[in-house]
């Protein structure tokens, strides 16, 4: 299992690196971004259907972006890529921490974009590496050692499930962000609790499963606003379909992605 999953990433980097040289001088239009968000009723949400994902992977299509190698995860890796390409220029610092050990879709594709002041940070690299005109630092996403508000946008697809103490995740961002940066998070959830304990991939580093509820999101985004945060909209908690499946742990679930923004005020 962990032979194929290597070789898997070691295949993506590669897909990564060549399209980030070969695209590149692709003519890209900021407009269908805009025009994308559009289409959007709600960004703070869950994934209710796959129809969903098949418009997401269609959106990436239009703007010439990378895809997410896991298919339902392109419904968050859209909506952030999306939110970050009409709401900054290419000159917006972006972070992403828990980018994974291949470096993440969101900054290849804004790197396509022109942006390059982008920093990618995970434990599970290797090694602190450049690509392109991304830095990848082997970090403690709680202890990026960063300077503090370095960034004006920082993303976490998918990330806070895996043992990440809240209060030291928001706590963290906020430092990292300038005032009035914008913080996209992404998780596994179910609006009612499922029963993940003794459920731990093999994938050790990954920690026990984690699916959050509406309640254990209510609660991370309280810790969230204790240190300057505010929601950039009402979430939706609502779910419909269950369109993720993890079979390693045979855990059916769905995702859920928020923005926040941090306070232009506080200390």
């Amino acid at each position: 299992m962990m032979l194929f999953r290597n070789i898997a990433i070691v295949i993506y980097r590669a897909y990564l690196a060549i399209g980030m040289k070969l695209w590149k001088h692709q003519r890209r239009e900021p407009s269908v971004a805009h025009e994308i968000l559009n289409e959007y009723t709600q960004l703070n949400s869950s994934l209710k259907t796959e129809l969903e994902i098949k418009e997401a992977i269609r959106h990436l299509k239009s703007l010439k972006a990378f895809h997410h190698p896991d298919r339902p995860k392109n419904w968050d890796t859209c909506k952030g890529l999306v939110f970050i390409l009409t709401h900054s220029d290419s000159s917006s610092a972006v972070l992403d921490v828990g980018c994974g050990s291949y470096g993440g879709v969101v900054l290849p594709s804004l790197s396509l974009y022109g942006y390059n002041r982008l920093c990618g940070v995970d434990l599970a690299l290797r090694r602190d590496f450049s690509r392109g005109p991304i830095k990848y630092l082997r970090r403690d996403l709680t202890r990026t050692e960063l300077p503090a508000e370095s960034f004006n946008f920082i993303v976490s697809m998918s990330v806070i499930e895996h043992g990440v103490s809240l209060r030291e995740y928001f706590t963290e961002m906020s430092r990292l962000l300038q005032p009035g940066g914008y913080l996209i998070t992404s998780t596994d959830y179910w609006i009612d609790a499922i029963n993940t304990q003794g459920l731990v991939p093999s994938l050790k580093c990954l920690g026990e499963v984690r699916i959050f509820n509406k309640d254990t999101i209510q609660e991370g985004v309280s810790i969230a606003e204790d240190v300057g945060f505010s929601l950039l909209e009402p979430i939706d908690y609502n779910c419909t379909d269950r369109v993720a499946y993890w079979k390693e742990v045979d855990c059916e679930f769905t995702y859920l992605q928020f923005i926040m923004q941090k306070s232009r005020e506080h200390l």
